[in-house]
């Protein structure tokens, strides 16, 4: 999806409290994806296959 900034800047179209709802959903789903990308890179860098079944399915 794509936002233009200046939309958000300006505060014609939408309020400042709508903006403020936009960035946090934005960063709340960048939050979320690097947190899946860190549970990736946790379970490839266990050892073993037994380990890294272990560490999935304690996540």
């Amino acid at each position: 999806m794509k936002i233009d900034k200046k939309i958000l800047e300006n505060g014609i179209i939408l309020s400042e409290k709508d903006t403020y709802k936009i960035y946090n959903n934005i960063i709340a789903c960048l939050a979320n994806a690097c947190a899946k990308k860190c549970h990736k890179i946790e379970i490839v860098s266990q050892r073993s296959i037994r380990d890294k079944i272990i560490t999935y399915l304690l996540i």
